[in-house]
């Protein structure tokens, strides 16, 4: 258990050393733009899917037809 304790306090105290203050700001509108960012990409997910399920319905349906004549 010593050696656990060492080595998470060894890891701290050079994250601790090794950091660099970094002096942002984030605007309030950053909230709205991430969410823009997440909605933007389910809905690109969502029409990519809707196009591929689309084309695998024709391909079984042509399919299905040719087997039925």
């Amino acid at each position: 258990m010593k050696k656990r304790t060492q080595f998470i306090l060894t890891g701290l105290s050079f994250i601790n050393i090794f950091t660099i203050s970094v002096h942002a700001y984030l605007d309030p509108g950053i909230g709205s733009s991430i969410l823009q960012g997440v909605l933007t990409g389910l809905l690109f997910i969502s029409t990519a899917i809707g196009i591929f399920w689309r084309n695998i319905k024709k391909f079984f349906s042509k399919r299905q037809k040719k087997d039925n004549n």
